[in-house]
Formats: C-alpha cells, structure tokens, sequence
C-alpha cells in the first residue's frame, strides 16, 4: 500500500481510513452501553481511571488522531497540484472503472465480528486490546502487500482513488498500473477517461508511485 511514499503519508492515510470504523466502533459502545451508564456530560469526568473509560477515552483520542490525519492527506494532495505547474511532470493515465474498492468487505470481514464477539461492557480491556491489536496487524499487512485499502472520509472529503493505466505511445506493450487520486465530484467524467497525471512523491520506480489527476484548466 503506497510503498513507494513517505512512511508519514502510509501512517496518515491508514488511519483516515479508521475514521468510520472507529467512529461505529465508539457509537456502538455508547448505545450498548445506553441503559447502563449515566450519559450526562459530568458522568465523563467522573471516576476517569475506570478501565472502561480509560478505554472509551483512548478511542476519543484515536479518532481525532485519524481526523488531523485526514487532514494531512488532504493538504498534502492540494499542495502538489498548487505548487506543480511544470507541464513535463504530466504523464497520460487511462482511469479505469474501478474506484474505492473493498470498503464493504473491509466492514464485514473486520468491524462487524468484533463487535459481535467482545462485550465492551462485560470486558473493556480485553476488547479493546483485541480492537488495536487487529488495527496494528491490519496496518503491517497492508504495508507490505499490494492489497488496496478503502478510504470512505478522504472520498467524502473530496478525494477519490482511482486505479489507471499509463498510456504509452512510444512502448505501447510496457503499460504500469497506478492508483490516482481525483475530485469525488468528478467521478462520472472522471472514470475511463485519459487525463493528466502528476505523481505524488519522487521514486525511482515508476511501477510503484502514486498519481493525482491534474484538473484542466
């Protein structure tokens, strides 16, 4: 996943992709946990080393972590298209008609059974140690295979990621695959067009970077 980029960029992107299960995880827990716990705001600052809230307020942090790293991701892209304007950066992708693959999977094969499995209320430390024991090895798993890792609030943000092929006229059998980011708004003229790509980051294989659709005009 992105091997090719800065490890600050794969860590940040990874965890703006946690936003949403991080976010049912904690709705989740709050409405289970409706009928137990007194939900006023005081009840938050009261008796705060619990483990339960212990473990509720690590997750509180972890999703304004995933947040600021959405943010990075995105001022990241924006910067690159503001600050290139070289026309021979450009390279012509062919944008293929598949984009943000795999959430749904994503969701049923990781989310659901854990919260289906571990009770939060009957074993918060226990289930929460499951939580990012899963969230670490799912990281180092998609650090190191090709495997495409669904972003849902970068697309809502207004980024999309795009699988392309280059289109190279002088080798047409040498033709690289690439993921590329474009505007969300843009998906339907977007998606089997040819359009500008400029890469992400610098890298000595061209196999491996990562493109964003340079917007005309």
């Amino acid at each position: 996943m992105f091997r090719e980029t800065s490890p600050r960029f794969r860590i940040s992107y990874y965890l703006s992709c946690l936003i949403v299960p991080v976010s049912l995880l904690i709705i989740f827990i709050i409405i289970s946990g409706a009928e137990k716990v007194d939900l006023k705001i005081i009840a938050l600052f009261q008796n705060f080393l619990s483990i339960k809230k212990i473990s509720f307020y690590t997750l509180m942090i972890l999703l304004i972590a995933c947040f600021c790293s959405l943010c990075y991701v995105k001022r990241v892209i924006k910067n690159r298209l503001k600050y290139s304007n070289s026309q021979s950066s450009l390279q012509k992708f062919k944008i293929e008609n598949t984009f943000n693959p795999g959430f749904r999977d994503f969701l049923l094969s990781c989310l659901l059974p854990l919260m289906s499995t571990f009770s939060f209320d009957d074993s918060p430390l226990a289930s929460i140690t499951m939580f990012y024991s899963m969230l670490i090895i799912m990281f180092f798993f998609y650090k190191n295979s090709s495997d495409f890792f669904p972003n849902l609030p970068l697309s809502i943000a207004g980024y999309t990621l795009f699988i392309a092929k280059e289109v190279n006229d002088i080798e047409p059998g040498e033709r690289h695959s690439a993921y590329v980011f474009g505007k969300t708004k843009n998906i339907s003229k977007t998606v089997s067009s040819v359009e500008n790509i400029i890469y992400l980051e610098k890298s000595s294989d061209k196999t491996k970077k990562i493109g964003i659709i340079k917007e005309k005009g």
